[in-house]
């Protein structure tokens, strides 16, 4: 929690002067749960635990749009039992995408298009998901100067796996990661 404290409070004094620029910059971390999986028999989705941060620095394209590349990273924890659900699937996630934030009045709207990224697998073994499409919607009141709190859902499927170094096409069963939260961020 400190490390997350800290992120915020860096990203509030880069952002300090920016948007009288035209830069901006939307910046948060939450806490939520959601599943992983797909529906073959050997991945069953399972619940999922996790602390994401991400940072979106962009460019004000009029007033209240700001317009930039969302960086989301994540860590995540297996709820069921390694037992009962099959492989356990806790690890790290990170994305890139393009975003847009609208910003009326204490208001916050923020989304995402995820295009890169990554989840690795910690169980020890080299097992990842790759080729994402997703995205994240975030919505966020203004309760102090700058400082919002958020609801967000996030959702992405994950076309490819690589394992032992070996990659392959799962388009057909992919694996779906969402994630539903909440959180604090800070907007400039």
């Amino acid at each position: 929690m400190k490390l997350t404290l800290i992120c915020l409070l860096l990203f509030s004094l880069l952002g300090a002067n920016a948007r009288a620029d035209g830069f901006g910059l939307h910046a948060s971390t939450n806490l939520g749960a959601g599943s992983l999986g797909n529906d073959s028999s050997t991945l069953q989705s399972r619940s999922m635990y996790g602390l994401n941060l991400e940072a979106m620095p962009g460019y004000y394209v009029s007033k209240n749009f700001l317009a930039g590349i969302l960086f989301d990273y994540g860590i995540f924890g297996q709820g069921a039992s390694t037992e009962s659900a099959g492989n356990a699937l806790g690890g790290h996630e990170y994305s890139l995408g393009l975003g847009l934030a609208y910003q009326p009045g204490p208001w916050k709207l923020v989304f995402s298009y995820d295009l890169i990224g990554k989840y690795t697998v910690s169980s020890g073994s080299d097992f990842q998901f790759s080729h994402p499409s997703g995205f994240h919607l975030l919505a966020g009141y203004r309760v102090a100067n700058h400082c919002y709190f958020d609801l967000e859902f996030s959702s992405i499927n994950y076309r490819h796996e690589i394992s032992d170094g070996v990659e392959s096409d799962i388009s057909s069963d992919s694996v779906n990661h969402w994630n539903f939260a909440v959180g604090i961020s800070v907007a400039y």
